[in-house]
């Protein structure tokens, strides 16, 4: 046993050299020491005990209907809402394995954008297996109140949920998350409103690419087209379709004119013009909230874009939830 340690010790210390030298000559000096701490097998309980120690723990960002934000001390300051005209939405992202850290405000509906396993490239896998799966939907079923509604997609570094398909998915976050919706390119009513989840995001070169099928696209809209707006998934939920309120992708836009340029080319967002657009996946946008016009059909029609990535860009669970409050009259 003494000799079976000893060969297990010097196995981890030459795994903790690989990733680190690996980590510096791949990342900028900024985020290499820092970020193989937070993506480590001892990232989850680091940044656990960081969050707990600090005095914004308990922040949130509100959104409004015309896309202001407002970082708030705590869900006490939130304006208050009616349930009977509006659905209070609370969304996160990215929160790659450390969901627990987070401080999830009382809502009507809990979103999950995606990211929500640990796995990082070729080298930091650790988090991103059925342990860490099974323990999301453990905190979805006993740490999410029963009364809240709670929808998830998947997102680049969701390997697994790729691999397990979407139907093996649903049935583990219904069974063992809660009633946890899974969307994959498809639609659902919740709470009045239309939901549509798709896993999309752009094509990139860390490794991880969970959900991005189509290798060649010349762009990224290209990509955006070919994998959110599929023929498949339109005919699939055609009652849907034209009138969803709250579009749920892990990526969204990098800047505005990008977010404006995927929302005119998008046969989804264009035909079905939803009222909110809510993603993740870059980091380092996450409050990034912008107002986008539909500017060739159904002209006056807005949609109020909102990043909501949960971790920092050194994957630290730093960034406070998202709040909308989504009203439930028609758009005009």
């Amino acid at each position: 046993m003494t000799l079976y340690n000893h060969y297990s010790t010097i196995l981890f210390l030459l795994f903790l050299s690989f990733t680190t030298i690996t980590n510096a000559l791949t990342l900028p000096p900024w985020r290499g020491t820092r970020q193989l701490l937070s993506i480590g097998p001892w990232g989850i309980l680091l940044d656990a005990f960081e969050t707990s120690c600090s005095s914004n723990s308990q922040q949130v960002l509100y959104v409004d209907a015309k896309g202001s934000t407002a970082l708030l001390p705590s869900s006490s300051s939130l304006p208050s809402y009616s349930s009977d005209t509006h659905c209070r939405i609370v969304a996160i992202s990215d929160t790659h394995g450390k969901h627990r850290s987070l401080a999830i405000p009382p809502c009507d509906v809990l979103c999950h954008c995606g990211d929500i396993l640990q796995r990082y490239g070729y080298i930091g896998s650790c988090g991103g297996g059925m342990t860490a799966l099974v323990d999301f939907c453990s905190w979805l079923q006993n740490d999410i109140p029963s009364t809240t509604s709670k929808i998830v997609i998947g997102g680049n570094h969701d390997t697994l949920l790729e691999s397990l398909g979407t139907n093996k998915v649903k049935e583990l976050l219904q069974t063992q998350g809660g009633g946890a919706l899974y969307l994959h390119n498809e639609a659902v009513v919740v709470e009045k409103l239309v939901f549509y989840g798709s896993p999309w995001s752009p094509l990139g070169t860390t490794g991880n690419n969970a959900f991005q099928r189509n290798c060649h696209a010349k762009d990224e809209v290209t990509l955006a087209q070919k994998q959110l707006a599929t023929q498949e998934a339109k005919d699939k939920q055609k009652e849907y379709y034209n009138r969803i309120d709250v579009l749920l992708t892990h990526a969204g836009g990098r800047n505005t004119a990008w977010n404006k340029l995927i929302y005119d080319e998008n046969e989804i967002l264009l035909e079905g013009t939803p009222k909110y657009w809510i993603h993740g996946h870059w980091h380092d946008g996450h409050g990034d909230c912008t107002t986008i016009l539909d500017s060739r059909r159904r002209r006056g029609r807005k949609c109020v874009s909102v990043n909501v990535a949960s971790n920092d860009m050194i994957y630290r669970p730093v960034n406070p939830p998202v709040v909308l409050d989504v009203p439930f009259c028609d758009r005009t």
